[in-house]
């Protein structure tokens, strides 16, 4: 009985492994299957990839109808159009769509003069470009000596309203509107050893708050009322500004705008009461420390008509 069980078990062994074989042979199979259509499926991918790259090259980025024909360049400043383009390096002829737009954004932001571009396709055959310049809004007078004698020259600095300053070759592009848009730009007084490096922003953080109150003066209702002459920013508590009407106001540095706001109401009931502003101290909260000035025969200089700006942008 037990040889007999002992026979059954080496037949079914037997069996088990006489029905691997199929199998092993049917898995290769398949293996070489899957492998032989991802094969397939790479060179239809390849064929596709190449043959898709000729036919942009045949019919899309060498298409003569595609070439640059007008590069539409505009500006809201005083740099000339043809300097712009040259930044820019884009020739007539050259395949609209194979320009690198990044490219050429990032080439004319990285020119000083230039705050932000933008550039875009117009097809079958137009590049526009839309530059937004660094428009100088204050001056700053450095004093440095001469190699030559070792007196001190004065030298004007340019600023934008970032802090930018403004490299001297923009006098040079364009010299009338340069000096139409620097000619009565307020000073900042009271710099200290700040360095100013050309196109690069100035460290100081009480020069940029000096900047920043000009564009907040410009956009208030002080605008008109009184001309700025001097920012001086000696002190690191206030800041003085003295208009050319004899005004000197200081001013925290914060809330410009709440200050701003207060001077105009003080400034209007001087007028209503025929007084004249000497100075006043805007620095304290509690109440309103003013000066009024004496009144004399003298005419008070008078507020300079508005002058028309190259820089064709609205102050924001």
């Amino acid at each position: 009985m037990f040889g007999k069980s002992r026979k059954f078990e080496r037949q079914w062994k037997l069996e088990v492994r006489s029905r691997s074989k199929p199998l092993q042979a049917l898995r290769l199979r398949m293996a070489a299957s899957a492998l032989a259509i991802s094969a397939g499926v790479v060179l239809c991918l390849m064929v596709c990839w190449k043959g898709g790259e000729y036919l942009l090259d045949r019919y899309v980025y060498t298409n003569p109808a595609l070439g640059v024909q007008r590069i539409n360049i505009s500006t809201d400043g005083i740099i000339p159009l043809e300097r712009i383009g040259m930044w820019a390096d884009v020739k007539p002829g050259q395949n609209l769509l194979s320009l690198d737009l990044s490219r050429i954004k990032r080439d004319l932001e990285l020119v000083p003069l230039i705050e932000s571009a933008a550039v875009e396709r117009v097809l079958p055959s137009e590049l526009v470009i839309n530059v937004r310049e660094r428009q100088p809004i204050a001056r700053v007078h450095v004093f440095a000596p001469r190699a030559s004698d070792g007196l001190l020259e004065r030298s004007v600095i340019f600023l934008d309203k970032d802090g930018m300053v403004i490299p001297e070759f923009l006098r040079d592009l364009n010299s009338a509107a340069f000096e139409q848009a620097t000619r009565f730009l307020p000073v900042i007084t009271g710099v200290g050893d700040t360095s100013f490096r050309p196109g690069h922003k100035v460290p100081s953080q009480q020069i940029l708050a000096a900047l920043k109150w000009i564009k907040t003066f410009e956009a208030s209702s002080m605008t008109g009322q009184v001309d700025v002459r001097e920012i001086d920013i000696s002190s690191a508590t206030a800041l003085l500004v003295t208009t050319e009407q004899g005004n000197e106001i200081s001013f925290a540095y914060h809330d410009f705008e709440g200050q701003l706001t207060r001077w105009r109401r003080i400034q209007d009931f001087g007028r209503q009461n025929n007084q004249s502003l000497a100075s006043l101290d805007l620095v304290v909260t509690n109440y309103v420390p003013v000066v009024w000035a004496e009144l004399t025969n003298t005419a008070p200089t008078a507020v300079r008509a508005p002058q028309a700006s190259p820089y064709r942008r609205k102050n924001v």
